[in-house]
């Protein structure tokens, strides 16, 4: 999906509508997911850009959906709070908005020294939030063991690659990323586009109220 093709509402509000009658009960609230906010002061490079608080709590919503989906249709269980956890902090440590290709590795060490983190999930979950910034960078063909954890993240990241005008369906690892997802990330950037322009504290609020008002997470 390109920066010149604009999703259809109608479309994405359809896709909307089956993730809801899917989930039923399990769909996220935004005041659950409202608790994993992160600190401004935890990125690097600006907060509110590209690789900022915006596109952290989009990944946070569209790897919560894509979890809770593949955990149905596989008959697995994942460990959604190192999801969460790699979800806000994966781009934190970027030192530029380009290329930086050791953000993960920095990622991965620096949320194992943040007590309030540490305090937060369970020192297993932690490792596997760890691997998961570690490696949510790399191509697939160099990562040494994809865990449907990494492969959640790394398919939620690439979802929010409609900010960036060059998502290709090929790469996503899941078919609920390819069929059912793609057409809502692309909606939830378009109607949250605009966060740039305000203060990078109130940005995952933002995202956040949006997707409630979508109907991508309850209210």
């Amino acid at each position: 999906m390109s920066e010149h093709e604009r999703v259809s509402p109608s479309e994405a509000e359809y896709d909307i509508l089956e993730i809801r009658n899917l989930l039923g009960k399990d769909l996220p609230t935004r005041e659950f997911l409202a608790s994993y906010k992160p600190d401004t002061a935890w990125f690097m490079e600006e907060a509110g850009g590209i690789h900022g608080v915006g596109h952290e709590a989009r990944v946070l919503v569209l790897q919560e959906l894509l979890a809770i989906l593949v955990e149905r249709q596989d008959g697995i269980q994942l460990d959604h709070e190192a999801l969460r956890v790699a979800a806000i902090t994966h781009d934190v440590r970027r030192i530029n908005h380009k290329l930086d290709f050791a953000h993960g590795e920095r990622a991965a060490h620096w949320i194992g020294r943040q007590q309030e983190l540490k305090e937060r999930i369970s020192p297993s979950s932690m490792l596997l939030a760890q691997y998961i910034n570690h490696w949510h960078v790399p191509n697939d063909t160099y990562i040494p063991n994809i865990p449907p954890e990494l492969s959640i993240l790394k398919d939620a990241d690439g979802l929010d690659r409609v900010r960036l005008g060059d998502v290709d369906p090929s790469f996503f690892r899941h078919d609920f990323s390819k069929n059912l997802l793609l057409r809502p990330a692309a909606l939830l950037f378009e109607a949250t586009s605009q966060s740039a322009t305000i203060p990078a504290e109130q940005q995952f609020d933002f995202v956040l109220d949006t997707a409630a008002n979508l109907g991508m997470i309850r209210p």
